[in-house]
């Protein structure tokens, strides 16, 4: 994400449960590190991440193939666009 001419690495951990429901975290690898906690509320392809220890959403589409969320993050007054794509594991597997 870019935030005027700096770059904020983002990563986003999302887990389905067996009730149906998602958990996740999202980690700043350029402020914290830390991994905060995030809801998450999806319909079809459509994706909405609350996270409200610091007062930011993101709202974002999932592509077909399932490797690229594409949306907006809203924090304050401020909302700019946001794509997360689903890293490679290490076994080359999705």
């Amino acid at each position: 994400m870019e935030v005027g001419e700096r770059k904020m690495r983002l990563v986003l951990k999302m887990a389905n449960q067996p009730d149906g429901t998602s958990t996740g975290t999202i980690v700043s690898l350029d402020q914290s590190d830390m991994e905060i906690p995030i809801v998450i509320t999806q319909k079809a392809s459509n994706l909405t991440i609350d996270v409200t220890s610091v007062g930011g959403s993101y709202v974002g589409v999932l592509n077909a193939e399932g490797t690229e969320l594409v949306g907006k993050w809203t924090q304050g007054s401020a909302t700019l666009p946001l794509t997360f794509r689903r890293a490679a594991a290490a076994d080359g597997k999705k």
